[in-house]
């Protein structure tokens, strides 16, 4: 299973809190990612918080299509949960075996994160969110994305 990495992004200052822009995962072509997997997003800096409230099936802003069948973003489907945020990275968690067609997107936004007080950005351009996988068959079920990684913020 290949998913194809897109992103938006958001223009932020250097300092304080910002909200990052959204991260695409589009299947590129039809396949299954098989029960206990799981997606992981990591970003530059700590993830200080992941909006709305974590561990609400209403809450949490993930959206898409899966197999075929849309979902709203902020309504996870039954087979998808989500990790608190641990360090600078989040998990999607795949409960079930999850079968994607060609073209289904599964939508991250609304992370948020904390520059460090002492950051310049003066080596820096932004932030990238860095996606990599666990598949529970890797043998015969890999997960991989191309590209592996992709902008989603860009220093004012």
């Amino acid at each position: 299973m290949t998913f194809q990495v897109g992103s938006s992004v958001d223009i932020v200052p250097y300092t304080g809190l910002v909200t990052l822009g959204m991260v695409m995962l589009t299947a590129i072509s039809e396949g299954t990612i098989p029960m206990a997997s799981s997606i992981t997003i990591s970003y530059k800096s700590n993830v200080i918080e992941w909006l709305p409230t974590l561990g609400s099936m209403s809450g949490n802003n993930v959206g898409g299509m899966i197999g075929g069948i849309p979902f709203a973003v902020g309504k996870l489907p039954p087979n998808l949960s989500v990790a608190p945020p641990v360090n600078n990275s989040l998990t999607l968690n795949f409960t079930a075996n999850t079968t994607f067609a060609a073209g289904d997107t599964l939508y991250i936004e609304g992370v948020t994160i904390n520059n460090p007080p002492n950051f310049s950005g003066s080596h820096e351009t932004g932030y990238k969110a860095v996606c990599s996988a666990a598949s529970a068959a890797f043998a015969t079920s890999p997960i991989t994305f191309t590209p592996g990684f992709a902008p989603v913020a860009r220093f004012d």
